[in-house]
């Protein structure tokens, strides 16, 4: 059974498996990002480029890599560069819907076979002021997440609803990764 390697600085993502059972050893991946294209192909190279990058350097390990990006009128959003950036986002959403799209890629750091899949949820933020934005903002929570909110923490407050996979916001689709294993014929069961 080889262990699992999670590609990502991302506390949401390890907290993610931990939360199934799951304890990877964690390697950051020093691989650089795309950042323009359309967004499935975006997250899915970014995913595959983190994961390939910690995979040279691993041996009989499984590399669970991801990326995620918000979309909003069509366009890929980054994290806020400052607050007033951030506000700006922020306003952007409020009383509207926009796409948050996921990838996860898998990859045998002995042979290099690797397989890479995408999820996108549909997210509807509610009606809110902007002085509750700038509260939020001045949390903090919004200056490290793409498109200036984490679903998980504060950022719920401002969450109508979502259509789709709750963990695809969070940025690790969990049943997808399930289902790529699976292809491996790798049961997460066996590792809880």
């Amino acid at each position: 059974m080889k262990e699992f390697v999670l590609a990502s600085s991302s506390p949401r993502r390890l907290a993610i498996l931990k939360q199934i059972g799951i304890e990877p050893e964690v390697i950051v991946s020093a691989a650089v990002e795309i950042k323009t294209g359309a967004p499935e192909e975006v997250v899915k190279t970014n995913a595959l480029a983190k994961g390939q990058a910690v995979a040279a350097s691993a041996q009989h390990k499984i590399i669970i890599a991801s990326d995620t990006v918000v979309v909003i009128e069509g366009e890929i959003q980054g994290k806020p560069k400052d607050e007033g950036e951030a506000l700006s986002m922020l306003m952007s959403l409020v009383g509207k819907s926009h796409w948050v799209y996921s990838s996860v890629a898998i990859i045998n750091s002995d042979t290099g076979d690797y397989l890479v899949d995408v999820d996108k949820t549909e997210v509807c933020f509610g009606k809110t002021t902007q002085e509750d934005l700038k509260q939020y903002i001045r949390t903090g929570e919004p200056m490290d997440k793409a498109g200036a909110y984490g679903i998980q923490e504060k950022g719920a407050l401002l969450v109508e609803k979502i259509c789709g996979d709750y963990y695809t916001v969070m940025g690790l689709p969990l049943y997808k990764l399930k289902k790529l294993l699976e292809q491996w014929q790798i049961n997460f069961w066996d590792y809880i």
